[in-house]
This record gives C-alpha cells, sequence and structure tokens, in this order.
C-alpha cells in the first residue's frame, strides 16, 4: 500500500468533527451518561457490579450492556485520572476506524484516489459521526466491525477463482472454504472480543451471511430453483434480525432520514457507483452492493440497519462513484472563462470538485453539533447544585431526559430509569 499523507489529513479532520459534541465538556447524548456512571461505578464498587447473565453478556435482554467497553473506559481513567478520557476515547476509536476503513478500500479498489475518498466520505457520514463523538459502546463496536469486513475481504481475495464470481458457479462455489484461514481466525479472535463490547455484531453476522449468498449468484442463474430455497431460508433469518431490533426501536423511520443520517453526498455517488458495480463480475463489487440494498430496505423499517452500517457498502460505491466522476469532470472540455485575462478554466474544476468535498464535511460537522444533546446552563447549574448540596445516595423523581441528565452529572438516582437500566 502506497504511503499517501492524505488519509492522515482525513483522520485528523474525522477526530476535530467529532470532538464538536464535548465543546462544553458536559457529556453529550442520553446514553452517554449511563455507560459514564457505570464506568465511575465500577471505579467505586468493583467489577463484581457486572452482570452474570449471558443474554445481558451479549447485550440481547432489553437495557442490558455488554461489559467490555465499560472495563475499557475504566482502565482508561485508572491510568490517567481525569475525566478527559470519556471526551477523548469515542473520537479516537472513530479515527481509527476510518484508518481502518482506507486500508478496506484499498484491498478492494486498490487505486489511492478511491481508496481516500471512500474513507472520507465514511468519516463524514453523520450518523458515524454521532456515534464516534460521545461515549458509547458502538464507537467500539465500530472499530471492531471494521477490522473483521477487512480480514473478511482479504480472506475473499485468497479464494480461488478471485476476482470473478462466475469462477463460483455450482461446485466452484465450495472455493469460499478455501482462502487463508489466517484470516478467518483472526477474524474470530476480534469476534469474540466484539460478542462483549456491544450488540452490532447482530449486523455483523448478517453482513457475513450475505457474503456468502454473494457467492451463491452465479448458480442461481444455472439453478435457480434449488438455490432460491436457500435464500428464502436466509431471508426468514434476516426477518429474525428485524423482529429483533423492532425491539430497539425509539423513533419512527423516514425517507428524510436518509440523506439526514447516511449523507447527501454519499446518497447521490453511493447510487452512481452502483451502477459500476452492477456491471462488475468482482465478487466483492458484488457483495458490497447486495449488502448496502438489504440493510437499506431494512432501514426503511428499522433506522438501526440504516445507522451507520448501511453507511458502510453506501461509502464505499460513493468513492467509487466520486473518483469516477471526477474523471470524467477531468474530461469535459470548458470554454475559457477571462476575467482581466486570467484564465478561470482551472478554478472551474477545482470549485466543483470543493463544493462536492465541502458538503460532507459541513453536514457531518452539522449534526455533531446540533443533533447530540448538551445540558443547558440552567440545568449544569442546578446539577452543579445538587452535587454539592444533596448527599451522595440522594433519590430524584424526574422526566426520563433529565434523568440521563442527572445521572450523568450528579451520578444520583432517579425512581424509575435508574431501576430500568
Amino acid at each position: 500500500m502506497p504511503k499517501n499523507k492524505s488519509i492522515i489529513l482525513v483522520c485528523i479532520l474525522a477526530f476535530i468533527i467529532r470532538l464538536i459534541p464535548s465543546r462544553n465538556f458536559a457529556f453529550p447524548g442520553n446514553d452517554a451518561y449511563i455507560h459514564h456512571d457505570i464506568v465511575m461505578r465500577l471505579a467505586t464498587e468493583g467489577l463484581g457490579i457486572l452482570s452474570k447473565n449471558p443474554t445481558s453478556l451479549l447485550g440481547l435482554k432489553p437495557y442490558a450492556y455488554p461489559p467490555f467497553y465499560h472495563i475499557l473506559g475504566f482502565f482508561l481513567y485508572k491510568i490517567f485520572n481525569s475525566q478527559l478520557v470519556f471526551f477523548l476515547l469515542p473520537p479516537f476509536l472513530g479515527m481509527l476506524s476510518v484508518l481502518v476503513f482506507y486500508k478496506i478500500a484499498w484491498e478492494i479498489f486498490e487505486k489511492r484516489r478511491e481508496a481516500i475518498l471512500s474513507a472520507f466520505l465514511f468519516s463524514m457520514v453523520p450518523s458515524f459521526v454521532a456515534r464516534t463523538s460521545v461515549f458509547i459502546p458502538e464507537s467500539l463496536g465500530i472499530l471492531l466491525f471494521t477490522i473483521i469486513l477487512y480480514l473478511l475481504i482479504k480472506y475473499a481475495k485468497s479464494m480461488p477463482g478471485y476476482p470473478d464470481i462466475d469462477n463460483f458457479s455450482l461446485g466452484g462455489f465450495f472455493k469460499i472454504f478455501k482462502g487463508s484461514f489466517k484470516y478467518l481466525i483472526i477474524a474470530l479472535l476480534i469476534l469474540s472480543i466484539y460478542l462483549f463490547t456491544h450488540r452490532g455484531w447482530v449486523f455483523l453476522i448478517l453482513t457475513i451471511l450475505l457474503f456468502i449468498l454473494t457467492f451463491m449468484i452465479p448458480s442461481f442463474k444455472k439453478r435457480p430453483v434449488e438455490v432460491s430455497i436457500l435464500f428464502l431460508l436466509a431471508a426468514a433469518g434476516i426477518l429474525e434480525f428485524v423482529l429483533f431490533t423492532a425491539r430497539l426501536q425509539t423513533q419512527p423511520v423516514t425517507i428524510l432520514g436518509f440523506p439526514k443520517w447516511m449523507g447527501l453526498i454519499q446518497i447521490i455517488f453511493g447510487l452512481y457507483g452502483a451502477l459500476f458495480f452492477i456491471r462488475s463480475k468482482n465478487p466483492i463489487y458484488k457483495f458490497i452492493l447486495l449488502w448496502f440494498v438489504v440493510f437499506a430496505m431494512i432501514g426503511t423499517y428499522s433506522f438501526r440497519f440504516r445507522d451507520p452500517y448501511a453507511a458502510i457498502p453506501l461509502s464505499l460505491m460513493a468513492g467509487y462513484g466520486l473518483a469516477q466522476a471526477i474523471i470524467r469532470l477531468n474530461r469535459v472540455k470548458i470554454p475559457d472563462y477571462r476575467i482581466l485575462k486570467k484564465n478561470l478554466t482551472p478554478y472551474i474544476r477545482l470549485f466543483v470538485m470543493s463544493f462536492l468535498l465541502i458538503i460532507p464535511i459541513m453536514q457531518g460537522g452539522v449534526i455533531a453539533y446540533v443533533n447530540v444533546i448538551n445540558p443547558t446552563p440552567e440545568q449544569m447549574e442546578a446539577f452543579k447544585w445538587i452535587d454539592e448540596n444533596t448527599p451522595a445516595d440522594s433519590v430524584f423523581l424526574a422526566t426520563m431526559d433529565d434523568a440521563y441528565l442527572l445521572i450523568g452529572n450528579t451520578h444520583r438516582k432517579d425512581i424509575l430509569l435508574w431501576k430500568t437500566i
């Protein structure tokens, strides 16, 4: 992989954007209060407070959180003895995810422009920005997701018959079990950590299922009936995932949520890139396309498939699509425009490309600024008074939103939310 200073700039920009919600050094976002409080309880009461229930440890029980992220936060807090850990860790994990995503894009396209544009567009996906700006387990979960995806891509490229998907027709399908198993072994080790980090491993399992189904596409052309039965069985499994995430819904999904949370430029050039992926015989291209279509369709019902997991394949297609658009823009003959004998034609291309890159930055930055809940100055003043003038074991009656703020900023309890968590 060639050296590329551009990815360093993308990572730095991604890190800075993710610091915006913590601008007041108050814990942004409802969930961040709970996860911060769990870490502080670990620091004061010890690891014995962790649940012993397997469904809770795996995040399959309502209002149950896998413990690994909290244990990581606990050790970092003990090492540095600073609240800054809770503000800096999520942006740092988000930056690492962008770096891994760049390596994914490089493995897929093996072209610098496509790889850097894909990583840039992914770094500014609004839902990804929001989830890696605040102290929640998903900030680490997404990093583990991308690492496993990178290993999956490396494994696919080691299969005999790659990169022509037609080589996996019928009996050739079993070539998917003949790749380099060192990648799968490492991926399983990381998955073992992911299981106890965030319930996003559920979406990863579905993604792997779609990866396997992709290699059945050429067999479907020759044996449509038999292969259709397998696809129906897979559809039943997908339905189970949908039903699982349905109980996690807290707000309805609207069509406006797609450009808002996946990114306007990402969607436009992702759909453009999909046109190239449809015609390609590269199985990874087919997998990315199938992954996006399935997750986007389910995302119309459950936003958790859309945010940010459908944005991962979308950003890869968008990076490729934007790269192709830039190539075509450079070939377009633009008439000479002159002001005071100054040729403005080269600047027209620069303006168009800059405009396309500035929009994702603005959208990601705006989402980071306005969409993450921050306590008002009046609330912070009240919390300071509570912290200084009430016993540490006080119990309050509060609305749900106020209860999150109360727990996170004063470490007191409330009547309903605390018992639910």
